[in-house]
């Protein structure tokens, strides 16, 4: 898997159609993330009237009306619009497979976390994000696959090659900190703290990829990752309960 995701967390919000025509706008016209050939509710098989963002967003923003999200894709590409009214699970989801002719940039990410309210954002190769995400549990007679960590009120997964840690975070890990845990760079700005481990998404299952990831856990609080040799182990994680009352 050479694809390279970016996954923006969202609060329990389902957001109104104007707000998501807008991200549309920023994503597809402004930062050109991606050029969609078609959308769809789930999945994308209806093709794009293409013309102009300001002709089909009319067609996006009814099918968002109606089921309140959104699948578009580009052939190997897609985004995907899942926000969720009563839970931690929403999120908004990249895949690209046109890395680094298209990438996630620092300040485009945080603008975007900004609309959005999101609190964590995070972007990794398709591969490393799958190789955490998940874990088999042995069942009788089966082998069942389960969320590593259900949602960000639980923990983390893993750190990845790049995080935007918002103020939730930011507050939890403590600023003194991030700021002292080793990185290939990092940029704090807009009140979002943004960190890249190694230089590119493909470094991490390499030898120093994997001991800057686990440097940077130990070094910000490693009882807030996912830890394979324990999985039933309980992760430390911000309070989130000011997000219940969110309105969009």
């Amino acid at each position: 898997m050479n694809e390279v995701m970016l996954k923006i967390n969202l609060p329990p919000i389902i957001y109104n159609s104007k707000l998501i025509e807008q991200f549309l706008k920023l994503s597809i016209v402004d930062y050109k993330f991606i050029n969609p050939s078609k959308y769809g509710h789930i999945n994308a098989k209806i093709k794009v009237s293409h013309s102009s963002f300001d002709v089909y967003k009319k067609e996006l923003s009814k099918l968002y009306e109606e089921k309140k999200d959104l699948c578009l894709g580009q052939g190997k590409d897609y985004l995907i619009v899942y926000p969720q009214e009563k839970s931690l699970v929403g999120n908004i989801y990249f895949i690209s497979s046109k890395f680094p002719k298209i990438n996630f940039k620092d300040e485009q990410i945080k603008t975007l976390m900004k609309l959005l309210n999101s609190p964590l954002s995070y972007s990794a190769t398709e591969e490393m994000y799958y190789k955490f995400q998940l874990r088999d549990i042995k069942r009788k007679g089966y082998t069942e696959q389960i969320y590593t960590v259900r949602n960000y009120s639980e923990g983390l997964t893993n750190a990845f090659w790049r995080m935007w840690f918002g103020k939730e975070y930011i507050n939890f890990f403590e600023k003194d900190e991030l700021d002292k845990a080793p990185a290939f760079y990092k940029n704090y700005s807009d009140g979002i703290y943004f960190i890249q481990l190694f230089e590119t998404p493909y470094d991490w299952n390499t030898k120093d990829g994997i001991k800057i990831t686990e440097e940077f856990k130990r070094a910000v609080g490693i009882d807030a990752f996912y830890d394979p040799q324990n999985p039933e182990k309980k992760l430390k994680a911000p309070d989130f309960k000011h997000l219940l009352n969110l309105k969009k």
